[in-house]
């Protein structure tokens, strides 16, 4: 496996902004909302592992979280967290503008927040 240099790294991110800058906002609101989804998936999976292990539920909870992050990654969807780490770079360097970066931040944001909402809602409290 190549091991990437800082700068590297830099540039890896910055091309991966620019894609996501070049996003429709309908695509984007898609993504967030899937990764949203995703997320609220992986909390509800920890704490049913962590419901059956009252003393040890910290355990459980580390092992299964994780699986909301991963579908993020493998699906290719779009989680806040991430918009944050890899826009700011560009944005420092002006490859694009603030404007834009707050821009996705704000369809991510809400797509995430209406995916978990969606999930938690539809699949876990209204058949309960």
């Amino acid at each position: 496996a190549q091991i990437n240099t800082p700068k590297e790294v830099l540039a890896l991110a910055q091309k991966s902004a620019t894609g996501k800058m070049q996003l429709p906002a309908g695509k984007t609101l898609l993504l967030a909302f899937l990764a949203g989804a995703y997320i609220a998936m992986g909390g509800l999976f920890s704490l049913m592992a962590g419901f059956g292990f009252p003393g040890v539920a910290e355990a459980p909870l580390g092992l299964v979280f994780p699986l909301g992050l991963i579908l993020v990654v493998f699906a290719g969807a779009e989680l806040f967290t991430g918009n944050n780490a890899v826009l700011v770079p560009g944005a420092l360097g002006r490859r694009y503008g603030w404007g834009k970066v707050l821009r996705n931040w704000g369809l991510v944001y809400a797509g995430n927040f209406i995916g978990a909402a969606f999930f938690a809602y539809f699949l876990v409290v209204l058949p309960g």
